[in-house]
């Protein structure tokens, strides 16, 4: 059995090649964050379907890559945040994320 989501982790990501050709792939712009979250948005406009299924059970070592630099993983997360709710944010939420971007990563500087 599967239920409709919004969107799927991309290390849990299972897609046709017809819809990944479609959507032209990924978004490069993206790196490390929202790249799955943007992908479904993408497909769903699209007429796609996003689904989960709990038939299968999948481990996920959640930021492995980002522990081992973890500076650079947060700068990168505030600038993907960023970019995403600029394509896909609401108003508010686009004129709002820039400064929010910038004061997050301000303090969380070493």
């Amino acid at each position: 059995p599967s239920s409709s989501v919004e969107w799927v982790a991309g290390s849990a990501l299972l897609t046709s090649r017809l819809v990944f050709e479609r959507l032209e792939g990924f978004d490069e712009r993206y790196f490390l964050y929202f790249e799955d979250i943007d992908y479904c948005l993408r497909a769903r406009r699209l007429g796609g379907r996003v689904a989960f299924s709990d038939a299968v059970t999948l481990v996920h070592h959640r930021g492995a890559c980002a522990a081992t630099v973890p500076n650079a993983a947060a700068s990168h997360y505030r600038d993907s945040q960023r970019l995403f709710f600029e394509e896909h944010g609401t108003w508010l939420a686009r004129q709002a994320m820039p400064l929010w971007s910038d004061v997050r990563k301000y303090f969380r500087r070493p």
